[in-house]
């Protein structure tokens, strides 16, 4: 088995003081069991267009140290989730933010597709675990005794969004709505949209119909 990856850190990595390792690397979740693998082989490469970027790649599977990995060379096709991706850096100033790609390639050079011919783990199982692995960044950072916090980043953040243009924006909230496909998942929606506003969705269409409505009658 082979991997090919591209990891982003949070600053350009400078080879010639900054030394990442692999431990326990990997992680990943299939049929509901987690399986763990690493590599005997790995090398990496900084990316000269971007150097926050290393690309990675992994050949023949510790399974000395993770003897379930070598049902991966099976069961790559039917990964749920990317769990784990340990790098250590033993630098706190450095950091791995988002994996970009994940690829799993078995030792004949054939790429882990799924049976709709994508690959094993794709932008959704990426999308899922990089936000929860920037989930666990922030909840480990500092809450107290700092003048910015994620409140003030947010107000921040909507201050800006006072200065832009709204056009498009009551569509976009609507179109989410709708595209939940749970009771949970609009409930969801609702909820989040009330945090950020201070007003109940069914209440905020109450008031576009109203007030549309009355401004449409004193045009005539």
């Amino acid at each position: 088995m082979i991997l090919k990856a591209k990891f982003r850190f949070n600053r350009p990595i400078d080879t010639s003081k900054d030394f990442i390792s692999t431990k326990d690397a990997f992680t990943v979740t299939i049929f509901g069991k987690e399986y763990s693998f690493d590599f005997l082989n790995y090398y990496g490469n900084v990316k000269k267009e971007d150097p926050a970027i290393l690309e990675y790649e992994g050949t023949d599977l510790n399974t000395d140290a993770f003897p379930d990995s070598a049902e991966l060379v099976r069961y790559a096709e039917y990964i749920d989730t990317l769990n784990e991706c340990s790098l250590d850096t033993g630098d706190n100033t450095l950091y791995l933010l988002e994996v970009l790609e994940f690829t799993l390639i078995r030792n004949d050079g054939s790429v882990c597709l799924r049976d709709d011919g994508s690959v094993c783990i794709g932008a959704e199982i990426l999308e899922d675990f990089n936000f929860r692995h920037m989930l666990k960044l922030a909840d480990e950072l500092p809450q107290e005794g700092l003048s910015v916090d994620g409140d003030t980043i947010l107000k921040d953040q909507l201050d800006e969004l006072f200065d832009e243009d709204y056009t498009g924006i009551y569509a976009e909230i609507i179109g989410i709505w709708k595209e939940a496909r749970t009771d949970r998942e609009k409930t969801l929606v609702k909820k989040m949209f009330e945090t950020f506003t201070g007003i109940s969705l069914k209440d905020y269409l109450e008031k576009c119909i109203t007030t549309i409505a009355e401004e449409k009658h004193n045009e005539r």
